[in-house]
């Protein structure tokens, strides 16, 4: 598979999609803790053509289209909630009867999907940028000097993808943790600070302004968006290793 130049070429055009958009996503989310909402439509355009190349399982492609498209589903309403409840009991029945690798990394799939409702933790942007890598490399990518190549294994890509994401996330949220810490937190409420209006006036976008018995506080708003970004890279890198 590896050695094919047309899946080799498609792997080119997913990374650097890949690598672009989660490159101006992260500057868009520092900037204005905003993500595009289409912003990896490009890259779930390419790793549907790079799957179909490759020629994987129709049911795997179909599940990551769909499970993409579901995103933009109101992410507090009681359909996103079915989906995502549906999407785990397909995947688990996949990856039992089916196809191990493939299913897991449907797993893994349903479970970002999962949490993304109610946007609690991570925002809809963060959450279309993990499906859209997850779907658009399901096997292992390698870096090698200049080139790019698939490095098929018994280890899901996905899996390897969302452990280093994971700790880069939490490496990233440990900063909004310390300024909370720092500027004394609001009834130990996680990403709380203490009300600051001149902090407030300098970056409106990185602040949420709530109140709780009579007494206003803010929440830092996390750009997850950026350790995403850097945990893919990371993944890249973790796949030219031994």
């Amino acid at each position: 598979m590896g050695g094919n130049l047309l899946i080799t070429a498609a792997l080119w055009v997913e990374v650097l999609i890949a690598v672009a958009t989660m490159g101006y996503g992260s500057y868009t989310d520092v900037r204005r803790r905003r993500v595009n909402s289409f912003l990896f439509l490009p890259l779930v355009l390419a790793g549907f053509a790079g799957d179909v190349i490759s020629g994987l399982p129709e049911a795997f492609i179909a599940f990551g289209v769909l499970i993409f498209a579901m995103a933009y589903l109101r992410t507090t309403g009681p359909f996103y909630a079915v989906a995502a409840a549906s999407f785990l009991a397909y995947a688990l029945y996949f990856t039992i009867y089916v196809d191990f690798y493939f299913g897991f990394t449907m797993i893994i799939s349903s479970v970002v999907y999962a949490l993304g409702y109610g946007e609690r933790f991570f925002g809809i942007g963060d959450i279309k940028a993990i499906l859209s890598a997850i779907y658009a490399f399901p096997y292992l990518v390698a870096f090698h000097g200049y080139s790019f190549s698939i490095r098929i294994g018994t280890i899901p890509g996905a899996l390897v993808m969302i452990i280093v994401i994971s700790l880069s996330s939490v490496v990233w949220a440990s900063y909004g943790i310390y300024l909370s810490v720092r500027s004394g937190s609001h009834n130990g409420i996680p990403f709380s600070l203490a009300y600051d209006e001149e902090a407030i006036s300098r970056k409106p976008a990185a602040f949420q302004v709530r109140e709780r018995d009579g007494t206003r506080y803010m929440l830092y708003r996390i750009p997850f968006m950026l350790p995403i970004f850097v945990g893919f890279i990371v993944y890249l890198m973790v796949g030219s290793l031994p």
